[in-house]
Order: structure tokens, then sequence, then C-alpha cells
């Protein structure tokens, strides 16, 4: 009987552990590194067809990556090409809209595809000034 009342509490203790893992990483840090895999897969993508994407749908898979491309709340990353060939990736953060402040601001990186270390690091803006974002 006291073997298994230290097995039940080392299994709760075990399952508390683990539950606290979860959601450990913030949504927004989840945003930026996705935003960091996605640049580099469409560079990937560029060297292999000479051109930008149309979209995000058909990038190349890296292996033991994520190739999500939602942000941390779950919602489609933004993809536009700027007319000086550079790529910006937009989240508009934890409510979905443009503008916001803290968590619920807009999280944008640029990048130039061509140019193999530059990478989009995720800046907090307020994409109102940047896009149409409807």
């Amino acid at each position: 009987m006291k073997k298994r009342i230290v097995f039940i509490s080392i299994a709760i203790f075990i399952i508390l552990f683990l539950f606290l893992l979860i959601d450990f990483i913030p949504p927004d840090d989840m945003t930026r590194t996705c935003f960091l895999v996605t640049s580099r897969r469409i560079k990937e993508f560029v060297n292999d067809h000479n051109e930008l994407p149309k979209d995000l749908y058909n990038l190349p898979k890296r292996k033991k990556a994520n190739n999500s491309i939602k942000d941390g709340w779950g919602r489609e990353i933004q993809y536009n090409i700027l007319e000086n060939g550079k790529v910006m990736l937009l989240s508009l953060g934890r409510d979905g809209k443009p503008g916001g402040e803290g968590k619920d601001s807009d999280i944008m990186g640029t990048f130039d595809p061509r140019i193999e270390n530059d990478y989009p690091f995720g800046k907090n803006v307020d994409s109102r000034n940047f896009v149409n974002t409807q």
C-alpha cells in the first residue's frame, strides 16, 4: 500500500511538472521563431526557383523544424513583398487587429531574401503604418 501511494505521488508530481511546461514559450516569442524559420524557407525557395514565392503555402519543408506559417496565437503570418524586393512578415499580435499595445501590438520582421545572413527579428510595431491589413 505504501509503495502505491509513493508511485501515485510521483505520477501526480510528473503530471503537474509536465503541465507547467505547456505554454512555456510565450506566443510572441513563438511568432519571432516562426519568422526566422519561415524566412529561411523563403530563402531556400528563392535559391531553388530564382523568384520569391507568391504565398507561404508551397515553401520547402525543413527537417526537424516547425514549418508552421501561423503565429503564436494560431493565425496565419501575413506575407508581403515590398517594392525594394525585401520581404515583410507580419503578425497582428494577441488581439488579431492592426495596432495595439503590449501583447496586442503587431510584430513585423523585414529581410532581404537575396542576402544570406539577413533575417527578420520581429519588432513590435503598429502595422497600420506599414500595410493595408484588411
